[in-house]
């Protein structure tokens, strides 16, 4: 198997998991063993970057487009999303641009601790499972689909990432330099429902402040 027919097929689709690869090259009758050989030795030559543990992208000279920060995420893990500051940025909630990438998974990625890869720099904590399931929108763009949180939740998600409870949402507001004229993005009768789908001790007191 060449690894430039490798390149030629995946330059539109340019990042991808060693599982994919593997399918991929089920044609070539590649065996899992030639294909982690070829991952290999191309990361050696540079002809490839290896992301994180399993997941790959081509060198930038041989993309036909773009690679997404949050794209990355759903190799990662499908049910991951973004959260956080980083999804209060994207949403322009908050006036600063956020360096960091916020993530929540249910898998442990790199001892959740901050990581730099090609594409960005990630911080993905691990949560329960329940986490995933409520408060996160579905986004399409451009052929790329990812997962991110709604403004609320974003919220949410940065009390408990950061332990930081509000007095009230006034607090919150000038905590977080939320722009006033975005506030119609949150939607304050949310906190009900998230209070239970957290069904956490701490987050129940950080709701409940938030409830006016």
């Amino acid at each position: 198997m060449q690894f430039y027919q490798v390149i030629q097929k995946r330059a539109y689709d340019p990042m991808f998991t060693k599982s994919e690869l593997e399918q991929a090259s089920r044609r070539l009758k590649a065996t899992k063993a030639s294909v982690a050989n070829l991952l290999k030795r191309a990361v050696q030559r540079n002809d490839l970057i290896r992301l994180a543990a399993g997941i790959y992208c081509l060198p930038e000279k041989f993309r036909k487009r773009l690679i997404s920060p949050f794209e990355f995420l759903m190799k990662v893990d499908p049910y991951s999303y973004v959260t956080d500051l980083t999804a209060l940025s994207h949403r322009d909630l908050i006036p600063e641009a956020i360096g960091l990438i916020n993530a929540f998974s249910e898998k442990t990625i790199q001892n959740q601790k901050p990581f730099r890869t090609e594409i960005g720099t990630f911080k993905i904590t691990k949560v329960p499972k329940h986490f995933l399931l409520f408060g996160v929108n579905n986004i399409s763009m451009e052929n790329i689909v990812y997962r991110i949180a709604t403004p609320l939740k974003a919220i949410l998600d940065h009390a408990y990432s950061t332990k930081k409870v509000w007095k009230n949402r006034n607090e919150l507001i000038h905590d977080l330099r939320i722009d006033e004229s975005e506030l119609d993005q949150i939607n304050w009768e949310d906190l009900g429902n998230y209070k239970k789908g957290y069904n956490n001790e701490f987050m129940n007191k950080v709701c409940e402040n938030l409830n006016e």
